[in-house]
């Protein structure tokens, strides 16, 4: 028989001394928990009184539980329905009839409160027309043609043309605004189903907290130029060469953005990490020693000293 290990090593009578045990406490503080956030205020409130179901007749009230919790009404379409009576003069000299309060579109059916909520819907919160008339057919059983939603919304831009201008008055008074511009998909009114790239233009005033939205068809200066032709003060861009072009005028100082910047020192990294370090440091240590400008601004006027 071959020699075989034993499953069990040792003398099975042999005990094991148990090792020595030590119980160990400790204190922490205890977690505060802020619980729930309370609910805002000006939420209105609907209060429910529920009683016990015995008789309650004789005894003192001492207290009340007050449990809040919330509620979701669903939004509504209401049909808004102006009645005018009409009365005829004496000795008929016509008819007297109040006249039909204005609205904003004339001779639509869309109230402003109803242009609002599609605006918000389709600005705000990134819901298509197509995807708005679906809500609108689904909660309230109405369908309004996509090609009415649009009309309507071609009107509301006219009607807010005023408050655009003053907008924009606003951010060009300023001396300091901060632009870039960015790529977007737009319809093609000439070839139904195709798109064509545009471009927004953005104009921040960081110091108000404006900005200012302006569509081109392309990404040339023609657009800036024109929208900048009578601004006096600092533009804050990136290294894009229309904004070169731009700066060109003596009305305007550029002024670079950082973040762009440091893009070039960080592919210079990839490109010699043996000899990047000490530069940096060189570059670093100089621009820290170099007196920096003091920059004045004040309306209308811009100079660095």
């Amino acid at each position: 028989m071959v020699d075989q290990l034993s499953l069990f090593s040792g003398d099975p009578s042999e005990t094991v001394e148990e090792a020595p045990q030590e119980t160990i406490t400790y204190t922490r503080d205890k977690k505060k928990h802020n619980g729930r956030n309370a609910l805002p205020e000006h939420l209105p409130v609907r209060e429910i009184i529920i009683e016990p179901e015995e008789d309650t007749a004789g005894l003192k009230k001492i207290g009340e539980e007050v449990t809040e919790t919330l509620e979701y009404t669903p939004a509504s379409l209401i049909k808004r329905r102006t009645i005018r009576p009409k009365y005829a003069k004496a000795d008929g000299q016509g008819v007297l009839i109040a006249p039909l309060p204005t609205r904003p579109i004339d001779k639509s059916i869309a109230e402003a409160c109803l242009l609002a909520h599609i605006l918000v819907g389709k600005y705000i919160d990134h819901l298509p027309f197509f995807r708005q008339i679906q809500m609108f057919k689904r909660d309230f059983g109405w369908e309004p043609a996509q090609s009415t939603m649009g009309d309507w919304m071609a009107s509301c831009c006219q009607l807010l043309e005023p408050l655009y201008n003053t907008l924009k008055q606003k951010i060009l008074a300023s001396d300091y605004i901060q632009a870039d511009e960015s790529p977007i998909k737009v319809l093609d009114s000439d070839k139904k189903g195709s798109t064509h790239q545009g471009y927004q233009w953005v104009y921040h005033d960081p110091v108000q907290k404006l900005v200012l939205f302006n569509y081109r068809k392309g990404r040339g200066q023609n657009g800036p130029k024109e929208l900048l032709a009578d601004y006096h003060g600092y533009l804050q861009c990136d290294g894009y060469t229309v904004y070169d072009k731009i700066g060109t005028d003596p009305k305007i100082t550029l002024a670079g953005c950082l973040v762009h910047a440091r893009r070039k020192f960080h592919d210079a990294l990839d490109s010699d990490k043996k000899h990047w370090p000490s530069l940096g440091r060189s570059i670093w240590k100089n621009a820290r020693s170099r007196k920096r400008p003091k920059m004045t601004l004040k309306r209308g006027k811009h100079s660095a000293t």
